[in-house]
């Protein structure tokens, strides 16, 4: 450990962080390649998922840097992952997601996804050219 970091913690303080640090890795670590994979016909309608057991949903482990938009494709499986509540966002990212009706929801994309581009247009057009949707909402 560096010299300037042990001296400012202090013996008493260092078993805390380093106690600490040891457990967020573990999380971490449990949350990236912890948990079975599974296929999407594994999921239930209605039960309530993290974002890694979503992931794992569709046969790969979670990685935060990959995993963590709202729109992410796993071949020909989209899965959207949106917030109702987005008002303790900040002011661009507060989306007017909701329910329609039963069988319809409005959601309102990052701003690199709209109806006339490819993105929007594999959303749109997901049904058409064999594609299945997967929605959760928080």
């Amino acid at each position: 450990m560096d010299p300037e970091l042990r001296r400012a913690l202090g013996d008493a303080l260092l078993p805390e962080v380093e106690g600490r640090l040891l457990y967020t890795i573990s999380g971490d670590y449990q949350a990236r390649h912890g948990g079975v994979l599974r296929k999407p016909e594994d999921l239930r309608m209605y039960a309530r998922y993290d974002r890694p057991e979503i992931i794992r949903c569709f046969g790969v482990q979670y990685d935060p840097a990959r995993h963590n938009g709202g729109m992410i494709w796993f071949g020909d499986d989209g899965v959207i992952i949106v917030k109702l509540d987005t008002s303790s966002a900040k002011v661009e990212h507060q989306y007017a997601n909701r329910f329609i009706d039963p069988t319809s929801f409005a959601w309102t994309s990052q701003n690199q996804m709209e109806p006339g581009n490819t993105a929007g247009k594999r959303v749109l057009e997901h049904a058409a050219n064999g594609r299945r949707l997967f929605l959760f909402v928080k």
